[in-house]
């Protein structure tokens, strides 16, 4: 038994006691906190990202004002620019705004430290909300960060469901101690493990429709892209070019592995294992690589809600 799941009083394994185990069983909240910590901690470091910019980025007339907008949807290339119900609360002000996100960083401050999270986590949603509302900051990654905050509000206020008692959440290195086991808990940690596993099989479909996943090559294209890659870069590899291609294709099929396995690698202490390591080298290839710094922290703090061993007492 894992050190946040707690005996369960059931004796039956039958397929219906296993969805209450896997959906209902209270647990100690110390690795909610820890994920409601690290997604804080995310929020915050992507606010600052574009401390500078965040005017030209959100603002309504920024580099994509609404006219711009509308022009490009009339565009039958341009293809659909998601358009959020979030966007008309972006302020027409500058002040506004600029209030708005100096408030909404300290928002994501109070939720990383867990003070009055019942209250701190929904605002950080809202806010995340508001400010991918505009195409330019609207991205996978961003999404994935939006699904992280979502979960841990729906954690955060089931746990602390006292509406006008804004006290304060331990922080995770406390929670064991101060805080009492919780369904809610449990249950936003379950929340984002089968989300980010939907997700992520997903994306190993979308995989299936390009050749060049098929073919083993498509990592390449992720190393030389068409705008930093010329004929000097291609003749430096020309002479390990057999080896270089083989360790290309071996990477390209263990990611599939790793996105179809996805699912089932919680369940199994090897699996824990291939699942934390494949997060930490997708980490490293999106940050230095692809260049997408939200997308592989926030896949490791869904690794790290979904990394919890299944509590065997409660099957027998």
């Amino acid at each position: 038994m894992s050190s946040d799941t707690l005996p369960s009083a059931s004796v039956s394994g039958s397929p219906g006691n296993g969805w209450n185990r896997f959906w209902f069983q209270q647990i100690l909240p110390g690795r909610f906190h820890w994920v409601r910590f690290f997604t804080g901690l995310l929020l915050t470091c992507w606010l600052l990202s574009f401390a500078f910019s965040y005017q030209e980025a959100v603002g309504r007339d920024g580099w994509l004002d609404g006219k711009a907008e509308e022009a490009i949807r009339r565009l039958p290339e341009s293809g659909e620019i998601p358009k959020s119900w979030a966007r008309d609360l972006v302020p027409s002000s500058p002040a506004l705004l600029g209030t708005l996100y100096l408030a909404t960083i300290v928002n994501a401050v109070f939720l990383t430290l867990g003070w009055a999270t019942r209250l701190t986590a929904p605002l950080a949603w809202l806010s995340v909300q508001i400010f991918t509302s505009n195409p330019i900051l609207y991205d996978g990654s961003n999404a994935l960060l939006a699904v992280l905050v979502l979960y841990v509000a729906v954690g955060c206020v089931g746990m602390h469901f006292r509406l006008f008692d804004l006290g304060f959440a331990p922080l995770p290195w406390r929670a064991l101690v101060l805080e009492r086991p919780s369904v809610f808990a449990n249950i936003a940690l379950r929340l984002i493990q089968v989300h980010f596993a939907i997700i992520i099989v997903m994306s190993l479909l979308h995989k299936f429709q390009d050749a060049e996943w098929w073919a083993g090559d498509a990592l390449w294209y992720s190393l030389y892209t068409p705008f930093e890659t010329n004929v000097g870069n291609l003749l430096q590899q020309a002479g390990r070019r057999d080896n270089w291609l083989v360790l290309i294709s071996l990477a390209t099929y263990l990611t599939m592995i790793w996105q179809a396995t996805f699912p089932i690698q919680p369940f199994t202490r090897l699996g824990r294992w291939v699942m934390f390591l494949g997060g930490v080298i997708g980490w490293i290839w999106c940050d230095l690589i692809a260049r997408q710094p939200v997308f592989g922290p926030a896949i490791m703090i869904a690794i790290v809600a979904s990394c919890r061993s299944v509590d065997k007492s409660s099957s027998r």
